[in-house]
């Protein structure tokens, strides 16, 4: 008998936990392997912000978002690409909500002296592709890009915009 969609189908991810290089994440993509929990993609920018220099601290920030079974990486210039494993359901909906919680007050904090701004999304998935999977919460994560108000926005109304975006990420 087939089990419900809302039961976690059981997937065997043989994900490297840690933070990875691209080259993991690529022989990962190529394995077409099925995955089940939270994707999030994480995208950094800032004014003058070159996305091959991203600052150390947002470096350590990406690795403080993880836990000893979680994986993560640099998917591209810019891009962070963050997967938990363990994380389907309500658990999934709290730690997408602690990630923009951190990110947002990164932001906060870093305002006067890196101008660094977030944009992220996650995709609960159950069973499916990696590659779909990544390219599902790239999306969210772009989308919430969009959703910012052009260059002019004060930095409080931009804030409130983030905010709203990342509300608006459902998992």
């Amino acid at each position: 008998q087939n089990s419900p969609a809302s039961e976690p189908v059981e997937v065997s991810s043989d994900l490297p936990s840690g933070l990875q290089d691209g080259f993991v994440l690529s022989k990962l993509v190529q394995s077409r392997k099925p995955i089940s929990g939270l994707v999030v993609s994480i995208g950094v920018s800032g004014p003058n912000q070159d996305p091959r220099s991203i600052p150390d601290s947002v470096h350590q920030l990406i690795r403080s978002l993880m836990g000893p079974d979680d994986f993560g990486c640099q998917s591209g210039e810019g891009e962070f690409l963050l997967i938990y494993p363990r994380e389907l359901g309500a658990g999934a909906q709290r730690k997408l909500a602690i990630i923009a919680e951190r990110l947002w007050d990164f932001q906060l904090r870093s305002m006067s002296s890196l101008s660094i701004l977030f944009s992220w999304g996650g995709v609960e998935v159950n069973g499916t592709s990696i590659s779909d999977a990544i390219s599902s919460a790239t999306e969210r994560m772009h989308e919430t890009a969009r959703n910012r108000k052009p260059a002019g926005v004060s930095n409080s109304a931009q804030a409130e915009i983030v905010s709203d975006a990342s509300q608006r990420v459902a998992v």
